[in-house]
């Protein structure tokens, strides 16, 4: 089972490993059947039991080992139930944190990289920089559907293959080639021609519509009163 960008295995011994957004994961024959050869393991893996199961894979990102306690503070999937408007408004009172960057954050739902987070967001109306606070329950309820919808179409076309992603089959993914906002920046929007805005939030780019995902305006501060 996925969980965000971590892999489980359903068998004994357990083994975690974290291709992150573009790896590859792939059962070793050798480990499987446990040759003399041993078993291979590349990028980030976590095991527990013997090294024989162990899976072998490719980790183009260098991420760093994760270990069983770190799943239990993930979010649920985005496209099981326990992903809804009511969940994610909840989940996203008090934070002043921008819409984008919750809707990336694993302990909140796992699994949305920042593609789908773009086009989600372009889809539902909303800007990136939109605080989570102030997102009301009938948009959190619209966001849900846009990114199971956007999640719906990359996988029916095989993925996004932008650098050096393919399926398990070894194809490259189709739905960069339908993208909305991602990596279009300059280039008019196509529901009102306007140019495509790029901005960066914590090191990654978000990519919007300034005509049809309005920022929200900040609340003017009461100026203090004065007594005579």
């Amino acid at each position: 089972r996925r969980f965000g960008a971590v892999l489980g295995w359903p068998a004994e011994p357990e083994a975690l490993p974290q291709p992150g957004a573009s790896g590859l994961a792939r059962a070793d024959a050798r480990a499987v059947a446990g040759s003399a050869g041993g078993p291979r393991a590349t990028g980030a893996t976590h095991a527990r039991g013997a090294a024989a199961a162990i899976p072998a894979g490719y980790d183009p990102r260098s991420r760093i080992p994760v270990s069983h306690p770190l799943l239990d503070a993930i979010g649920p999937e985005p496209l099981e139930p326990d992903f809804n408007g009511d969940y994610l408004y909840r989940a996203t009172r008090g934070r002043s944190a921008a819409i984008k960057l919750t809707l990336m954050d694993s302990h909140i739902v796992a699994g949305v990289g920042n593609i789908y987070a773009n086009e989600a967001l372009f889809a539902a109306g909303i800007h990136p920089r939109a605080p989570a606070r102030r997102v009301g329950l009938a948009r959190c309820e619209r966001r849900v559907a846009e990114v199971r919808a956007v999640l719906a179409r990359a996988i029916d076309a095989g993925g996004s293959s932008l650098r050096d992603y393919v399926a398990s089959d070894g194809q490259a993914g189709r739905f960069q080639d339908s993208f909305s906002v991602y990596g279009r920046a300059g280039e008019p929007c196509m529901r009102c021609a306007s140019p495509v805005r790029l901005l960066r939030q914590a090191a990654r780019s978000a990519f919007y519509c300034a005509r049809c995902q309005r920022c929200p305006r900040r609340r003017a501060s009461k100026a203090p009163s004065s007594r005579l």
